[in-house]
């Protein structure tokens, strides 16, 4: 089960900033998760957030505001709002990079950017915008892409006719009949964002690919426990 971290680890460090990617690949981590969105002059930037108000020092939206007015912010503990090239050149050769999209109209720069750090086979990219995924797939066929959906039930239709390679829930939708279906079509299932010990032991149990967490050094040690454990006693 690949262990993901949240916006880098977030419940370690500052979401979306370099040191919460670092955190999290100290904590070894398969895959950071963060997002993606753009500035006003056009710079692919790691914000959850329309606005910078909730993370940072500063108010406004990120898509009104130049990167030099962006790299002015403190988004916690002295760090900047990283640029998407800072976040691929950090996890280059140490651990995968999972991108959401937060605005569909940015894909052609994300994957011009993912082409130029030479980092195709180390990235997934994920999105509520399931066109934009759609678009990733005929830019590139070989891409990895993440359809994240709310709630379940669901018709994995839309998965199979746009050619998705993963698929992301919200842990209260999980259930395990959810997992079978996803299972039987073959593809693969990340759950978000899991950082109750006793959610990771049931997503365990239902062998989920991925747990996406802000704590992911949670998943490594309550896999251990299960795995060592005569589990009858938690059902």
């Amino acid at each position: 089960m690949l262990r993901i971290g949240h916006r880098g680890a977030a419940g370690h460090a500052p979401e979306n900033t370099l040191l919460s990617i670092q955190k999290a690949i100290e904590l070894g981590v398969d895959i950071v998760e963060v997002d993606v969105r753009r500035t006003r002059d056009g710079e692919l930037v790691l914000l959850h957030d329309q606005r910078v108000n909730r993370t940072t020092n500063g108010g406004g939206r990120i898509g009104d505001l130049s990167f030099e007015e962006v790299r002015r912010l403190d988004a916690g503990s002295g760090q900047a709002i990283p640029s998407l090239r800072e976040a691929l050149e950090l996890v280059r050769g140490s651990v995968q990079l999972m991108i959401e999209l937060k605005e569909p109209g940015i894909v052609p720069e994300v994957m011009n950017l993912i082409e130029d750090c030479h980092s195709n086979q180390e990235v997934i990219l994920a999105s509520f915008h399931h066109p934009a995924l759609i678009e990733v797939r005929r830019l590139q066929s070989s891409a990895r892409t993440l359809a994240l959906i709310d709630r379940v039930p669901v018709n994995l239709d839309f998965a199979k006719n746009a050619e998705f390679t993963h698929v992301g829930v919200n842990i209260g939708s999980v259930t395990e009949e959810f997992v079978r279906s996803v299972h039987r079509a073959n593809y693969q299932l990340f759950v978000y964002t899991v950082n109750d010990e006793r959610d990771i032991r049931r997503l365990s149990e239902m062998s989920v690919e991925g747990i996406i967490s802000d704590y992911p050094e949670r998943i490594s040690a309550t896999v251990r426990f299960s795995n060592a454990t005569d589990y009858t006693d938690f059902h």
